[in-house]
This record gives C-alpha cells, structure tokens and sequence, in this order.
C-alpha cells in the first residue's frame, strides 16, 4: 500500500501530461486540416476550349468534404500561359493572375480583384483575341495554391488541396501521436523502476538498521549479564574465602530454594496461561453453540409459525403474533442470562487466583 501511496504522485503526473499531449494533438490536427498546411508544391491545371469554365471548374471549392470552406480564398499564379494573340493580363474573381515576365521581378498582379468573373473575363479575352471572345491555352498552364486567409468572396477550398491537407494532417497526427506514446511509455516505465529502487531500498535500510539495532541490544545485555555475573562470582568467592566454615551450607540451602522456588512459579504462569487459554475457548464455543440454537430455533419456530398463520384465519393471526413476539422475546432473554451466567462462571476462577 505504501509503494502505490509513492507512485499516485507519478501517476497523476503521467495522466496530465497524457491529457496536455491529446490536447495538442487535437489542436494541431484541427490546425492542420483547416489552415495551416500551406500548400506550395505545384498542382498542375489543364486548360483548354473557354478559359473561365475549365478554370471555375478545376477551381470551384468541393463542400461537404471538411464542411464549408467557403470563407477561403485562393492565390493563382499562372507559372506559364501561352496564348495564340498575346498572354493573359488581368483578374478573374477571387484569382489573381501574374503575367510570366512579373515572375522574375517579385510576382507583382497585373489588376486587382475588384472585377467581377465575367467582366475580368471578358477583358482578358479582349486582349487576347477579341473577335470570339475566347482565351484559348496551348499546352499546359500549372498554377501554385497557396492559403491565403478568411475572405468571404472566396470560394472554398480545392479537391486536390484538401486531400494534400489531410494527408499531411493524419501524418503528423500519427507522428505526434507515436511520441506521446513513447514518452508515456518511457515516463511510466521510468517511474515504476524508481519507485521498485526505491522501495527495496527503503526495505533494505528498515532492515538492516532493525538489525543493526537488535545486535546492539543483545551485545548490551551480554556485556550487563557479564558484568553481574562476575560482580557476583567475586562476592560469591569473597564470601567463600571468609565464611567458608561457616556458611557454606546456608549458601547451598538457599542456592536449592532459589532454584525450586523459580521452577515453582514457572510452572504455575503455564498452568494459568493453559487455564486461560482453554476458558477462552470453552467461552467461544459455548457462545457460538447457543448463537447456532438461538439462531436455528428462532428460524424454525418462525417458519413453523408463519406456516401456521397462514393455515389460520384472519382473526387469529394477531394473537399468534403476539405470542410469537412473547415466545422470540423470553428466547432472547434465556440466551442472554445463559451467556452472562457462563461468562461469570468462567472469570469466577480467574479472579479468585488473582
């Protein structure tokens, strides 16, 4: 009980750390899937026939997949964009679009985001061929996502992006889960072997200083005896020396008496202890015999009783009962006057010898 008293302090120490470990683990996978995995690898885009639609199309957010990502918007950078008639200059909605010769200079936009999709559209299909009204790509046109923040114009959140994300997210999560596996484990093991070390030396120590002090009151009481002893063969051989005419018998006389007298009483503190013993036993077995009797006589005239009553009419049932609570009543007493006259009887012995 002691050792475990030891290890609650550690245990509860585990158990919060445990707890603060789920909890960053909570929040960092929160943090993962909903903003924090900035994306800048390159998702590559195929373009072809109308620009805006095949653009609207790939880039259109997908609800329902990690709710609505509405809020979110998107920076398009068009790495290369060649065109039949000139390259594309201008803003669709939310995506802004760089020209290739502002890549090499900071990646300024061309126009802001103030225009509306069909507007912006239609002005970069002005520029670019202005008959149709259709941008049309020759080859393929790759654009980076990149997270930018809250907006609420945006348009959620990319298929391929948000798989990135989840992905990226569950393997943190397991990494990060993995370690605070390893540490608990560790910090458990650590604590166990401790307290083990511990315990077996707090054991040790108990006994070897109990040891330790045992031989030292045996080595105390040898050296006392000797020393009587010898205090007492001096004044023995003083006495022998001076008296030796005169009182060696008295010595041996009481020398006898002394040795019979103690054997006496030695055997009498063991009478007494078996006398006692054997009361106490008598005392035990008397008791439990008259609880056993009381107990199986009151269940048996109880069930004899209640089967009785049940046999009878209504209107004897009261009188039955009363007699019944007599009869249990005078039981009761009988078995309390016989266990305090066997009681009395038994310590009558013991207090005449005392």
């Amino acid at each position: 009980m002691a050792c475990y008293l030891m290890l609650l302090p550690e245990v509860a120490l585990v158990l919060r750390m445990g707890w603060v470990m789920v909890l960053l683990i909570l929040k960092l996978q929160r943090f993962a899937e909903g903003s924090a995995m900035h994306l800048h690898d390159p998702v590559p885009f195929q373009f072809a026939g109308q620009a805006w639609d095949r653009l609207s199309a790939d880039m259109h957010c997908k609800k329902g997949l990690l709710g609505d990502h509405s809020s979110w918007t998107f920076q398009v950078q068009l790495l290369k964009a060649e065109f039949f008639e000139g390259r594309i200059a201008g803003a669709l909605s939310n995506f802004q679009i760089f020209r290739d010769e502002d890549f090499e200079q900071g990646l300024y936009p061309v126009a802001g985001c103030s225009e509306s999709a069909h507007e912006a559209m239609n002005r970069v299909a002005g520029m670019a061929v202005a008959d149709s009204g259709k941008v049309e790509l020759s080859g393929k046109a790759k654009a980076e996502l990149d997270i930018l923040g809250p907006d609420p114009h945006g348009d959620g959140l990319n298929f391929q992006a948000v798989l990135w994300c989840l992905h990226e997210a569950i393997i943190i999560s397991i990494i990060i889960i993995i370690i605070v596996i390893i540490i608990i484990i560790t910090v458990v093991v650590v604590v166990v072997v401790v307290s083990i070390f511990i315990f077996i030396f707090i054991f040790i120590f108990i006994f070897i200083f109990i040891f330790i002090f045992i031989i030292i009151v045996i080595i105390i009481v040898i050296i006392i005896v000797i020393i009587i002893i010898i205090f007492i063969f001096i004044i023995i051989f003083i006495f022998i020396f001076i008296y030796i005419y005169i009182f060696i018998y008295i010595y041996i006389f009481i020398f006898i008496f002394i040795f019979i007298f103690n054997i006496i009483i030695i055997i009498i503190i063991i009478i007494i202890i078996v006398i006692i013993i054997v009361i106490i036993i008598i005392i035990i077995i008397i008791t439990i015999t008259i609880i056993v009797i009381v107990s199986f006589i009151t269940i048996t005239s109880t069930i004899i009783i209640t089967t009785t009553i049940s046999l009878y009419p209504p209107y004897v049932e009261g009188l039955i009962r009363r007699e019944v609570m007599v009869f249990e009543g005078s039981l009761a007493t009988a078995g309390r006057r016989l266990t305090d006259f066997i009681r009395q009887a038994c310590l009558i012995p013991w207090r005449q010898l005392l």
